[in-house]
């Protein structure tokens, strides 16, 4: 009774798009979880490829958002035509975003011998061990300083889960994705996750975000999205058993609160919390809200939910 079917119809360009509120299992979870991609995801992200961004039929660009990955070298950069890819992060503000990104091969090295702030006032290559594949470029991923239609294809990697407003990015990807584009999401498998005691979200409250941050003023939208919410996370967020082989609780929420920050002027810290829990069925009804045909989905080990969809044309 409480869903916002009128602003569903103002995020959703699918007109027929229908949320089940209650989602069933979806098919995807009970396959089982592969080392590599299966042969129809494989499929499927090889004709994405090479129809929007490839060596010899694609004729446009990528962007990512939130890269480097490097695991995904062999499955998605390999596939590009070269320098075919940019890739937009956050200014990075402090010293732990900054080494992260250093970690993954993101710098070149006029970045690295400057500070977050010179690295946030102009575009450099976007770098991965030493190889250039692009442009990068300094920008939040929900504002996103591009025209519209003007990538091919868009990817984004454990990204989603990190915006308390999802749907906000979602719609921003799509906006500067081209009509018969694909987009490409990886977000992390709860179960195998320090999110593994969480509900998994509904369309229902990621629509809730979205109208929250549209109609109420910033410190109410704040409190809405990120203030109400982080004690609930706090609580029921463990370690990641499978990879940190810990299982006090308490001293997994003292570390998580650790990183909640006091300061309204810098919200970097927002970034290192999950703060939505998704499934396939829920990435298939964001696909299906705007309209985007599923070409493949697939569950990759240790914890990766992959899957790819295609932009309706013109």
């Amino acid at each position: 009774n409480n869903f916002p079917i009128a602003v569903m119809a103002q995020i959703c360009r699918n007109a027929s798009f229908a949320p089940n509120l209650y989602p069933a299992a979806n098919p995807f979870f009970t396959d089982p979880m592969t080392l590599e991609l299966k042969p129809h995801m494989d499929d499927a992200l090889k004709v994405a490829l090479a129809k929007s961004v490839g060596p010899s039929d694609g004729v446009g660009r990528a962007l990512e958002i939130g890269g480097p990955t490097p695991y995904l070298g062999k499955l998605i950069y390999d596939k590009m035509a070269t320098g075919a890819i940019d890739n937009v992060v956050r200014p990075l503000v402090d010293s732990y975003e900054i080494e992260a990104f250093k970690q993954r091969g993101g710098f070149a090295e006029s970045c690295v011998e400057g500070d977050g702030e010179q690295c946030a006032v102009y575009t450099q290559p976007y770098m991965l061990n030493d190889v250039s594949l692009g442009t990068q470029h300094f920008a939040h991923g929900a504002e996103l300083p591009f025209e519209d239609e003007t990538y091919a294809f868009v990817m984004s990697s454990h990204n989603l889960e990190h915006y308390p407003n999802p749907l906000k990015a979602l719609l921003e990807w799509d906006r500067i994705l081209k009509p018969g584009g694909y987009m490409f999401l990886n977000l992390p498998d709860p179960r195998y996750t320090y999110d593994w005691k969480r509900k998994v979200s509904d369309m229902s409250e990621l629509i809730k975000c979205f109208h929250a941050e549209a109609v109420m003023d910033e410190d109410r939208a704040f409190d809405y999205l990120v203030k109400d919410r982080i004690e609930g996370i706090l609580s029921i967020s463990t370690y990641n058993s499978l990879m940190d082989n810990k299982v006090d609780e308490k001293e997994a929420e003292d570390m998580w609160r650790s990183r909640v920050g006091n300061d309204r002027g810098d919200d970097s810290w927002i970034d290192k919390f999950h703060w939505h829990v998704y499934d396939p069925s829920l990435v298939e009804e964001l696909y299906g809200c705007l309209g985007y045909e599923v070409k493949g989905m697939d569950l990759v080990a240790p914890y990766h939910m992959m899957s790819i969809a295609r932009k309706p044309s013109l």
